[in-house]
């Protein structure tokens, strides 16, 4: 991820000025505050720890990435009670993790960069809801653990960390990405422009979830 500092606003207020590795990006305000209210969505929609416990409850704090367990603990109530309810999210986090891991870059899937990178063939695979359409991905083996976001609306995957960033790299013209962004899998088109993005030389823009904590104040795990 890009580090972003906020600068102020631009003199006529339309655009959020931020040094980015030490060069000045304007962003439109327009953006900022889309990111804002979609952050604001995901928050209103995260579920409450505190609220009473109830199969839909249960089932979307799994999808969240909570454990029956950890409901169960929390709850003070038996894991069988929670576990039975568990069933259907945790086969829609495998189902998401698995369109993330066949998502192609440069006509490799995922997966098979990421056991590459690795240097291991069985690689452990999660996904969880983050906020709508939006899975983060982990991959770990030989103690080692990879951080991409699954953007299950659009059918892409971006690298959340440095290891995920390298394992997305291929050799050639796309060896200099920086956040891979991916073609999902679909029938092959002569005109089809590669998505992934070369270095340019100029400052990458951090992502928009980024600047809405930057601006708001907000962090990952609030």
């Amino acid at each position: 991820m890009t580090a972003a500092e906020v600068v102020g606003l631009s003199p006529d207020g339309s655009q959020l000025v931020l040094r980015v590795d030490g060069q000045t990006v304007e962003v439109p305000m327009e953006l900022v505050r889309r990111a804002e209210r979609v952050a604001t969505r995901h928050l209103s929609r995260a579920p409450d720890p505190t609220e009473p416990l109830t199969p839909r409850s249960i089932q979307q704090r799994i999808r969240c990435g909570e454990s029956a367990e950890d409901i169960a603990t929390a709850g003070g109530v038996r894991v069988a009670d929670v576990a039975r309810y568990q069933g259907p999210p945790l086969a829609e986090r495998e189902h998401q993790a698995g369109l993330a891991r066949q998502t192609l870059v440069e006509d490799r899937t995922v997966e098979e960069l990421v056991a590459g990178h690795l240097g291991q063939d069985e690689v452990e695979w999660d996904s969880w809801l983050v906020e709508d359409s939006r899975w983060e991905v982990t991959a770990r083996a030989g103690g080692q653990s990879l951080r991409f976001r699954w953007d299950a609306l659009n059918r892409r995957v971006q690298a959340l960390d440095e290891p995920g960033r390298r394992a997305l790299r291929v050799p050639g013209p796309a060896d200099d990405v920086l956040t891979a962004v991916l073609r999902p899998i679909g029938p092959p088109q002569s005109a089809q422009e590669p998505v992934a993005r070369p270095r340019t030389g100029r400052a990458e823009v951090p992502l928009w979830e980024d600047i809405s904590r930057q601006v708001s104040g907000r962090r990952d795990d609030d």
